[in-house]
Parts: structure tokens; C-alpha cells; sequence
């Protein structure tokens, strides 16, 4: 910050400062939003997905026992456990038809997994005095017009008949179906919205004759942190049959996408960053050029080239601090900022999930931007002094004081 006889030389530190900390706020910025987003879709699958799923390790189907549940519902961490099913099938409501997926769980999936928070019209129950309901995604109950003022009109669901199938001339034999009272509709993300209708699985027990089949064996829990023991214990009741995955391994296509655009734009922005270092290695040689004088004064004294060179070093590694330091805070204010009172709203026409850009800050990023600028500046430092100092500049420095 002091003076220099090249007015250049504060102004290109200046700049320096300036870069370093507008980098870091953005590594910052960019990486939080990221965070959020990637915490916002994991909620969203989480609602209808549970923690721990286990599925069959060959075919759809697998024969499940209650002994088998009854053991996992006693692991310490399990909440909850139930086979469930999902098949296709097609729906039709009134003159309108559309394939969808149907869900077939027990009574207390809704309350137990959460869901019942997403249930935004009717009930949020698949029982009504011991009449089986349907619950229709949105998106579901939007393409069939379904009208909740006719209490009356059945949901018709039709499967293909497995027993009959080759006679598949016969029409009137060729699909099984059942008539079921629209109970309600939930919202969660259109992926969900627009496929599934649940049903409680005892029906469709009855209408495809599973005798004790089911396609997964959902599991919930109070803990998170305890997955990993919790899963290894579930893997050991169901045997080689079941394959049990955990929230990231049910969905790791999307998982794998999310990381892979957050890292690959923090790399984007590391290189932007290193090119805005670059003005620090002009500033260094410039001040090193600047002091040629007092640096042939602090030799004549007996001060080694080691201690001089580290002198500059510092001074680099001052502007890099000040600006990481800088920019975090600035950094954190904005992300803060957003977090508490969503200043920047998504633009343009139609419903989102949420109204304001989703920010998470965590402190292993912060950590990591730290880390990262701090060794580019340390670099950027490092490189300059050692090569005006390796190629002897000073010696030929009159010696006048």
C-alpha cells in the first residue's frame, strides 16, 4: 500500500487485489448455488424416494417374507419398512385414457415417508373407511380432467392379464381391471407428477395376484448419518437376492450430472482466476525493478538472497490474502444475503419449485476456494522472484547510496 516511485506499480497491486477477491467471491457464489440446487432436487427425490430401497437383483419382481420385514424393522435407525410395487398400466377416467405408473403401498407410506406434505388437493390418506383411494400426480390428473366435484366417477385401471396371455384375440379376457375412487393428488416434481398414481398395495395384491411379490422393499430412517451400517444390515436379512441402494445409488446418473457440472464450472473459474494472477507477477517484477537500489543497499549489509527473495514473496502473498479475504467476505455476505431474503427470483412465466435461486454454503468448499487461490498466489509469487534473482540483475547496480 505504500508509495512507490511508479505510481504503475500500486495501481497494477491495485488491480491484482481486485481480480483475486472477485474470483474467489464468484468461486463462492457459483458454488453455493450449486449446492443448493444440488440439495433442492435431492429433497424432491427424497420425498418420494426413500433412503434405503431394495430391489430385486434379477428380474422385477421377488418373493419377500413379514419375517424378513419384521427383522429390518427392528435395526436400530429403521423407522419404517414395507414392500411396495409399481407397475404400468392404463387409466382410464371418463373418455380420457393415459399410461402411467401405479404405486401400490401400505397405510402408513404417506405419513411415514413425508408425502403427506405434498398432497395438495383432497385426502392424504389411501384408505376411507376401508375403501381403497387413489392419489394422482398432478401432472396425471391434469391429462385425465379429472373432476373433484363428481365424487362418483371411478378411476378405471387396466392391466395386461398374465393368465390369458396368449390368447390375446380375446379382448374381454386380455386385461385384468378394477374400478377405484379418486382420493387425491400430490405434487412433488413433475418427474414423479406426470407418472405415478398411488394405491394402496393391498389392491393390487388382489388384482395381479402377487401372493407376496413386490418389486421393492422401501426403507426409512431417523438418522442419515447411520445409512451405511443400516444398509449393510439390511443387505445381510435379504440376501443375494435383493440389491439395496442408498438415495445416491437409486439415482446416480443425475447425481453423477450435478457434480460433474459443479466442479467442472469451478475449474472454469480457477482458470479465469490464474489468468487474473498473472497481473500479480507484473506487479512483482516491477516492484523488484523498483527496489534495485535498496535491494544492492540490504547485500552490501550482509542480508542473503534467500531473505530478499522472501521478502517479495510476502508482499505477493499479502495482496493474495488480502484479496481471498476480501472476496470471501463479499462472498458470503451476497450468499447470505440470498439465503435470508432471496433477493434474485427466477424470471419469466410458470411455477417453480421455489421462488428465489436456492444457495448452500459449506464449509469444505470454502475450505477448498481458500486453498486453491491461496497456492495460485503462492505460485504466481514464487515464480517472478526466482527468476529475476537467478539471472544476477543486481549486480551491475551502481553502488551509490
Amino acid at each position: 500500500m505504500s508509495k512507490k516511485s511508479q505510481k504503475a506499480i500500486n495501481i497494477i497491486s491495485m488491480i491484482t487485489t481486485v481480480a483475486v477477491a472477485v474470483g474467489t467471491l464468484a468461486l463462492i457464489v457459483v458454488l453455493s448455488v450449486f449446492n443448493g440446487f444440488e440439495s433442492l432436487v435431492i429433497d424432491m427425490f427424497n420425498k418420494f424416494d426413500p433412503p434405503l430401497k431394495a430391489s430385486a437383483s434379477k428380474g422385477k419382481t421377488i418373493h419377500y417374507s413379514d419375517d424378513a420385514l419384521q427383522k429390518i424393522r427392528a435395526i436400530k435407525g429403521v423407522t419404517h419398512a414395507s414392500a411396495s410395487i409399481e407397475e404400468n398400466a392404463l387409466v382410464k377416467y371418463g373418455e380420457r385414457q393415459f399410461i402411467a405408473t401405479i404405486k401400490g403401498v401400505d397405510s402408513a407410506y404417506f405419513g411415514a415417508s413425508g408425502m403427506s406434505n405434498s398432497v395438495t388437493s383432497g385426502s392424504n390418506n389411501i384408505f376411507y373407511k376401508g375403501i381403497p383411494l387413489a392419489i394422482l400426480g398432478e401432472g396425471v390428473a391434469d391429462k385425465l380432467s379429472v373432476n373433484f366435484d363428481n365424487a362418483i366417477q371411478p378411476l378405471n385401471i387396466y392391466f395386461p392379464n398374465k393368465n390369458n396371455i396368449n390368447n390375446s384375440l380375446d379382448l374381454s379376457s386380455a386385461f385384468t381391471f378394477e374400478n377405484i375412487s379418486i382420493g387425491g393428488t400430490f405434487s412433488i416434481q413433475q418427474e414423479f407428477d406426470n407418472k405415478f398414481i398411488i394405491v394402496p398395495k393391498i389392491f393390487l395384491d388382489s388384482l395381479l395376484d402377487l401372493n407376496q411379490q413386490c418389486t421393492a422393499i422401501e426403507i426409512l430412517m431417523s438418522d442419515p448419518s447411520k445409512i451405511s451400517s443400516v444398509k449393510k444390515s439390511v443387505q445381510e436379512i435379504l440376501g443375494n437376492d435383493f440389491i439395496v441402494k442408498d438415495s445416491e445409488e437409486q439415482h446416480e446418473f443425475i447425481y453423477k450430472i450435478m457434480k460433474a457440472e459443479k466442479w467442472a464450472v469451478f475449474i472454469i473459474l480457477l482458470f479465469i482466476l490464474m489468468i487474473a494472477t498473472f497481473n500479480l507477477t507484473g506487479a512483482l517484477t516491477m516492484l523488484i525493478i523498483d527496489k534495485q537500489h535498496d535491494i544492492f543497499i540490504m547485500k552490501s549489509f550482509g542480508l542473503m538472497t534467500e531473505r530478499l527473495k522472501k521478502i517479495f514473496i510476502i508482499n505477493g502473498m499479502l495482496i493474495t490474502v488480502t484479496g481471498v479475504v476480501s472476496g470471501m467476505l463479499i462472498g458470503l455476505g451476497i450468499c447470505f444475503s440470498q439465503i435470508q431474503f432471496g433477493w434474485l427470483t427466477f424470471s419469466g412465466e410458470g411455477s417453480f419449485v421455489v421462488d428465489a435461486y436456492p444457495v448452500e454454503v459449506k464449509a469444505l468448499d470454502i475450505f477448498l476456494i481458500s486453498i486453491t487461490v491461496l497456492v495460485v498466489g503462492m505460485v504466481a509469487s514464487i515464480i517472478p522472484v526466482n527468476r529475476i534473482f537467478r539471472e544476477n540483475k543486481f549486480n551491475t547496480v551502481q553502488q551509490s547510496i
